[in-house]
């Protein structure tokens, strides 16, 4: 039996709309500016915003706290018959749309077909999201930077490149206009020429699928705090022992907190006991420091967890000057790199 949800005093609203999924929220906004405005008031607490731009820049999907909750999407058909669809405003930008309700994972969601989705639906949509939300604190971006479309979504600071290949150039100019990166995830192999002063190197926390040949010059260059390669790193001993004797002088890295490296076997070249023999190691000893290390690089689309350092496998260096001491493990497959903060 349908309730006049509106002729409720605002306390009583106010309930119902948090026990609902952002999901029905956005729905329920779009139906009348009473209902919209109503929805405003409520102070919801978001952690965080993921925008996903797919399709070549052809669907836009907005979800709350990692893609645990997702709101709505809006995605382009072009021919879509303005019969089958209805007006809604975001803003001052009027849409015409036709809703799609589906399930996924238990849990029913929503679509927007629209004939086109182009940089002025993308600002409208991202303005309607967090007006009616309350939200202004920065995004997190999923998308691929190997179509024509660049994404307009702003105020971006973890950004996740899918795709089969990115070009350099790309993920330059997309640095270029989203300056603020706290993490940075490139799955998609990267092609092209690896600039000498690029925006990549001082990005807080960067995990790189494929870093192939440019592996070596990333370590080199990089001035953040995280660094991980996933997989087809490239390296030679020699890339290895200049990595940590600059650190153990303080000639760079000072930022620096943790490096993972997976080696690409049948390319690197790695002596892990050269790597040994050429640094001033010192044997892991248990009263000068802990046996586990608790690992979170913070970077998007990637976990933490408590790593056992003790033991043979790992060794220890000092800093010069600080005193700061790393442990490190070296084998043919991986390198691991932990700073420690005391």
């Amino acid at each position: 039996m349908p309730f006049k949800l509106l002729h409720f005093p605002y306390l009583v609203q106010e309930k119902i709309y948090k026990e609902m999924t952002y999901s029905e929220l956005f729905l329920m906004s779009v139906l009348s500016t009473r209902t919209k405005k109503s929805i405003q008031r409520v102070r919801f607490n978001t952690d965080k915003l993921r925008y996903i731009f797919a399709a070549n820049g052809k669907s836009l999907q907005v979800s709350r706290n990692h893609n645990c909750d997702r709101i709505t999407s809006m995605k382009e058909f072009p021919h879509l018959k303005k019969r089958d669809t209805c007006l809604v405003k975001f803003g001052d930008l009027e849409v015409r749309t036709k809703f799609r309700l589906y399930e996924s994972e238990g849990v029913t969601c929503n679509q927007m077909k629209v004939n086109y989705l182009d940089k002025e639906h993308q600002r409208a949509f991202q303005k309607y999201i967090n007006c009616l939300f309350g939200y202004s604190k920065s995004n997190e971006l999923h998308l691929s930077l190997d179509g024509d479309q660049m994404s307009v979504i702003d105020n971006i600071s973890d950004t996740i490149v899918d795709g089969d290949t990115v070009e350099m150039s790309d993920l330059e100019e997309y640095f270029e206009k989203n300056p603020n990166q706290k993490s940075v995830y490139i799955q998609a192999k990267m092609n092209g020429e690896l600039l000498k002063n690029s925006k990549l190197f001082g990005i807080e926390s960067i995990l790189i699928d494929n870093s192939n040949e440019f592996s070596a010059s990333i370590l080199q260059n990089f001035t953040g705090r995280h660094l991980v390669f996933l997989g087809g790193a490239i390296f030679k001993t020699t890339d290895i022992i200049e990595f940590v004797r600059k650190w153990i002088n303080n000639e760079a890295y000072q930022k620096l907190e943790t490096v993972w490296i997976k080696m690409e076997t049948e390319k690197s070249d790695i002596d892990m006991f050269g790597v040994q023999e050429n640094l001033p190691v010192i044997e892991y000893n248990p009263l000068t420091r802990p046996p586990k290390y608790i690992y979170n690089p913070k970077i998007i689309g990637y976990g933490h967890g408590e790593i056992n350092v003790g033991g043979y496998s790992y060794f220890d260096v000092v800093r010069k000057g600080d005193g700061k001491k790393a442990s490190f493990m070296i084998t043919p497959m991986q390198f691991i790199f932990l700073v420690w903060n005391s």
